[in-house]
């Protein structure tokens, strides 16, 4: 996660060039250490002073919201011209996927409670995004449990599947939630600088 969210870091910042970039004038800000911890690669990132400051003046701009980039969703999305196989076979794959995300993100949260994290100093941040990522998992798993469900009673030809009336009711129903669910939330609408 943290590989894809550093190449959205602006040059003068970010490790190496982007396409484009002239790789004489991109200074390296941060940078890079890959090593192991049993059969996981492990990447660890330092800031040079000059990409700290850089750094904090991005920090200072609101971001943009989420990007949602999940192949298994778009192969589902055009499986008209595929089996029901092909969706089975891709919501196991996201199935596979989330188990395997989760590993790392259990272990981390579990160092944490038991007082053992690599980076104590960054417990509350960490947290923050911890909880995002568990959110989104079990968000994930909950999406492949009821997919399969819906799957199991489709055709082999998903062009005859029927629409389901009552997970289109719970969807609105869910979609038209999101606004109380923020209000509920009691947190602070941020002031954006200008």
């Amino acid at each position: 996660m943290l590989d894809a969210a550093i190449a959205q870091l602006p040059a003068e910042i970010a490790v190496g060039h982007r396409p484009g970039d002239d790789p004489s004038l991109v200074r390296r800000q941060i940078h890079v250490r890959v090593d192991s911890v049993g059969r996981r690669r492990r990447t660890r990132y330092t800031i040079t002073p000059r990409g700290r400051k850089a750094l904090a003046e991005w920090l200072s701009q609101p971001g943009d919201g989420p990007v949602l980039e999940c192949e298994q969703l778009v192969k589902i999305h055009f499986t008209d011209s595929g089996t029901k196989a092909d969706v089975v076979a891709n919501l196991e794959a996201a199935r596979a996927w989330v188990l395997d995300q989760n590993q790392e993100n259990l272990a981390t949260a579990r160092a944490y409670l038991e007082g053992s994290s690599e980076f104590p100093e960054r417990a509350a941040l960490n947290q923050l995004v911890g909880r995002f990522l568990t959110d989104f998992y079990v968000m994930t798993a909950r999406w492949v449990g009821w997919a399969n469900e819906i799957v199991a009673t489709w055709p082999d030809d998903v062009t005859d599947a029927p629409f389901d009336v009552a997970a289109a009711e719970e969807s609105v129903r869910l979609a038209a939630s999101i606004p109380a669910l923020l209000e509920r939330s009691g947190s602070p609408r941020p002031k954006r600088s200008r």
